[in-house]
């Protein structure tokens, strides 16, 4: 079990729904190439794509608080880049008119110039409504 698990347990979910979640999250962290990953490999990506007002800030605070997962928040918000990594990853380096220009290269440098000091990161993803 995980520490994510273990938090999504003590949220009230009267229809299933957070106990679907927990079993989608701890399938994709048991994924056999997950565990075989190698540091020097890239990241495994992902995009949690849901509706506004739904606890998505909630769960990318869950997913960001877990040592193995590099998550951003609204990378590709309409007026503005959001990301937990700020200072790192975009100040002075992306503004959301040249991240709209070139999403690509965008992407490749949210997911692939990640400092991870102690080589734990292993997946990463973002947030996107539709």
């Amino acid at each position: 079990m995980t520490g994510i698990a273990g938090l999504v347990d003590v949220v009230a979910d009267p229809l299933g729904t957070v106990a679907r979640l927990r079993l989608v999250i701890e399938a994709f962290l048991l994924k056999r190439r997950w565990r075989e990953r190698k540091p020097t490999d890239p990241l495994e990506r992902f995009i949690v794509l849901c509706w506004r007002r739904t606890g998505s800030n909630w769960l990318c605070g869950v997913l960001h608080g877990h040592p193995e997962i590099l998550m951003h928040n609204e990378l590709f918000n309409e007026s503005d880049i959001h990301t937990y990594h700020r200072k790192d990853l975009v100040d002075g380096k992306w503004t959301y008119e040249q991240r709209d220009t070139h999403p690509g290269r965008f992407l490749r440098d949210m997911f692939h110039n990640v400092v991870d000091p102690r080589g734990l990161m292993r997946t990463g993803g973002f947030k996107s409504f539709p």
